[in-house]
């Protein structure tokens, strides 16, 4: 499973299980699902742009020379 892959099923996962969490609260004002909302969304974000790929390996980079 591809990096990329990984994060969008965690960032997934995420939203659900904090949505679920909202809904199991019984929360009914629009504030209240504001910040849901922003906690849902905000750690999907920051993960996505900040958790890079691994550099590139010696072993790697001789593979990709040899095709």
């Amino acid at each position: 499973m591809k990096l990329q892959q990984k994060k969008a099923i965690s960032a997934a996962l995420w939203v659900i299980v904090v949505c679920s969490v909202g809904l199991l609260a019984q929360l009914t004002s629009r504030s209240a699902w504001v910040i849901v909302a922003a906690i849902a969304a905000l750690p999907p974000l920051v993960v996505m742009r900040y958790w890079n790929d691994p550099p590139q390996s010696m072993s790697e980079s001789i593979q990709d020379v040899l095709r």
